[in-house]
Order: structure tokens, then C-alpha cells, then sequence
């Protein structure tokens, strides 16, 4: 035979949560090494994760999010690395996780205190600049999205800031069509987000994105109706006076990435059970 009495083995068979599984030995199973540790080759739930890393076929330069830094959340940051993804966001409330999963390959990506979050209302002043031409045109802009002090009172009712980044490559500092797909990237990502968080910890936070909402085409404000999705609409970063430049350091993170890119923040403020 294959194994003789007293070998570690792992593989996959019958049994799920038995203590004690019974198999042939023609099953797909493999002998363990003397260094190597039990818990490191548990596989079925290693073949789960190869099995995740070679559905999603990461696209060379696209990005992948990483919900929850367990053990299989870890299995997949460590599967996405050996394949050369270098864009990865990971996100979990635990921060040692969080530390483990950016030594796995994990990036721009972190949880910081909302103490150590700058708030400015003069980001409210620019927004009256009207620059982007969105003022008084979406719910989630000002002036409708809120007096500044009671949304940063409301933002510092929070302990804790998961902070997230993006970044879309351009062909040149003029590729406007290009800035505008990129956010539009990184706002679908906020919304995913969203939906795959309501069910953790971050399930009563506040999450905020970059610029205006981009969740309709055109913004119910501009045709005099209610939010059709006051659940989904996200309003930004700028909105709360949070000083996304001063943000970006206080998470270890570059505010600026390099000629010819784009970079967009969002956050998720939370609270947890020991704060």
C-alpha cells in the first residue's frame, strides 16, 4: 500500500464534519511532510480556494477584493499573489488579520481610528465652488446631503475607519473619459462591498465613496423626484469634511500613484462590539 499505519495524510474524501473518515487508499490523498503542519494542509478547503482563484481568472493590472481574512481569506490572498496579482484589497474589522493579510500580498487597504481622521469643513466650501457642476443637482451632494457639523459629528460617532483605495490607469493627464470609467469602477466596487459587508461587523456602518453617488445615470434630484435608492446611495468622503489627502497617510497609503493614474478612496466607518 501507499500508506502504512501512523502517516499524516490530507486529501479529499467523504465524511465533512466526522471526526474520523474511512477512504481508499486510491483516494486523492497525499502524505504530509514531517515540517509541514496539519492545519496547513487542510484541503478541502484549499481545493475551495484554488477552485475561487481559477474561476475569477485575474485580469493582469484589474482588481480583486478579498472579504474577510480568515483562514480560506487568507489561502486565496496567498493563491492570488503566487499568480502575480498585485492589486489586491482586503478587508476584515480584526486587525491582526488585516496585518496578516497584507503580508500575504494584500494592498491599499487599512483600518485606522476615526480619531486619527482629519475632518475640515472647507472641503464644504469647495463643494459650493461647484467645480464638478454637481451642486444642488444630487441628494447626496451638498447642500442636501447634510449640514457639514452634524455629518461630522455623526462620522466621529464611529471608532474605526476601514480605508480603501483604487487605481485606474490613463493613457495620458487627459484622459477624462478615462478618469470617469475609473471611478465608476471603484464606485461598483463600494457597492459590492456594501452588499457583501451588510452582513458582518461593518452591516451598521457608514460607507462613503469617492465624488458623487454614480448610482443612477441620471440623479432623481435633476428631475425633481425623491432618491429612487436612499438604502444604496452613497454619498463621499469630501461630503463628511474628511481630508482624504491626510486619510491616505494616516493609512499608509499614496495619495498620488504615479504619471498617468487615478486614484479613488473610500471608507467604511464601523464600530465594534469591544469599542
Amino acid at each position: 500500500t501507499r500508506f502504512k499505519v501512523g502517516d499524516r495524510v490530507s486529501g479529499a474524501g467523504g465524511g465533512a464534519f466526522a471526526s474520523h473518515n474511512i477512504t481508499s487508499e486510491f483516494a486523492p490523498l497525499v502524505k504530509l511532510p514531517e515540517n509541514v503542519s496539519e492545519y496547513d494542509c487542510l484541503a478541502e478547503p484549499v481545493m475551495c480556494c484554488c477552485n475561487i482563484v481559477r474561476d475569477i481568472t485575474p485580469k493582469e493590472g484589474g482588481t480583486i477584493a478579498v472579504v474577510g481574512c480568515g483562514y480560506m481569506g487568507q489561502v486565496c490572498l496567498s493563491l492570488l499573489h503566487a499568480h502575480g496579482v498585485t492589486n489586491i484589497v482586503a478587508f476584515d474589522p480584526n486587525l491582526s488579520r488585516r496585518e496578516k493579510a497584507l503580508e500575504l500580498g494584500a494592498t491599499k487597504a487599512n483600518v485606522i481610528e476615526v480619531k486619527d481622521v482629519v475632518f475640515d469643513p472647507v472641503f464644504r466650501e469647495m463643494c459650493v465652488s461647484n467645480v464638478c457642476g454637481q451642486y444642488g443637482k444630487c441628494w447626496t451632494c451638498p447642500p442636501d446631503v447634510g449640514e457639514i457639523d452634524a455629518l461630522i459629528a455623526e462620522a466621529q460617532g464611529y471608532s474605526r475607519i476601514l480605508v480603501y483605495q483604487t487605481v485606474g490607469e490613463l493613457e495620458d493627464s487627459y484622459d477624462f473619459e478615462g478618469m470617469i470609467e475609473a471611478g465608476n469602477t471603484h464606485n461598483r466596487l463600494a457597492q459590492a462591498l456594501r452588499r457583501e459587508l451588510s452582513k458582518e461587523a461593518f452591516s451598521k456602518g457608514l460607507h462613503l465613496g469617492a465624488g458623487g453617488c454614480r448610482l443612477c445615470k441620471i440623479c432623481a434630484k435633476k428631475t425633481n423626484e425623491s432618491c429612487r435608492h436612499p438604502d444604496l446611495a452613497m454619498k463621499s468622503l469630501e461630503a463628511y469634511g474628511i481630508h482624504v489627502s491626510k486619510l491616505a497617510e494616516s493609512a499608509g497609503m499614496k495619495y498620488v500613484n504615479g504619471q498617468d493614474t487615478v486614484t479613488y478612496f473610500g471608507a467604511v466607518l464601523f464600530s465594534t462590539d469591544g469599542d
